[in-house]
């Protein structure tokens, strides 16, 4: 009989803003073709994070989540911000911008958008209907069938921060 060897994989990568800063403390949990959960890890000041000894020739899947005030990084200029998009006056520069200001995940940035941050502003809701935090993998970086080392690029966004001032390890 004989003997089959089989390959081990690293699967690793950072967590960053869409300017480069490094996020902490986001839970990064390693799942397989099922969704069982396989491993995890919480990311430190670097963002970083690396399940290694991974098996070759499996499907997996990474899931990202990050606790914290939904009212970190959101100020009235956010909202004057989105007015402007929404009216034409100063388009956003960048698509990371309009996944921000989507605080509804209609997939649209709208008046309701400005309703929902105003609110979180004013103290008048405490979190957004979703996720204070959204995480994006490059789509090109495949973990299916995994046959080498894997390095993905990991964007977070902080929803309703269209500026990008949050404190990204509050």
């Amino acid at each position: 009989m004989p003997l089959t060897i089989f390959s081990q994989h690293t699967i690793s990568g950072q967590v960053v803003m869409p300017n480069a800063i490094a996020v902490c403390d986001v839970l990064v949990e390693l799942m397989d073709a099922s969704n069982l959960v396989l491993d995890q890890e919480i990311t430190q000041n670097d963002g970083l994070f690396s399940f290694e000894n991974q098996a070759g020739g499996q499907d997996y899947r990474i899931r990202f989540s990050k606790e914290g005030s939904a009212v970190n990084g959101v100020s009235t200029l956010d909202l004057v911000l989105v007015a402007q998009h929404i009216l034409g006056v100063r388009p956003f520069s960048s698509p990371h911008q309009i996944v921000a200001a989507d605080v509804n995940n209609s997939e649209t940035v709208s008046t309701l958008d400005m309703v929902f941050i105003r609110k979180l502003i004013l103290g008048v809701d405490q979190n957004f209907t979703i996720p204070a935090w959204g995480v994006t993998v490059d789509a090109n970086q495949s973990l299916t069938n995994l046959s080498s080392d894997v390095d993905l690029d990991v964007t977070a966004i902080k929803k309703g921060d269209v500026n990008g001032t949050v404190a990204v390890c509050e």
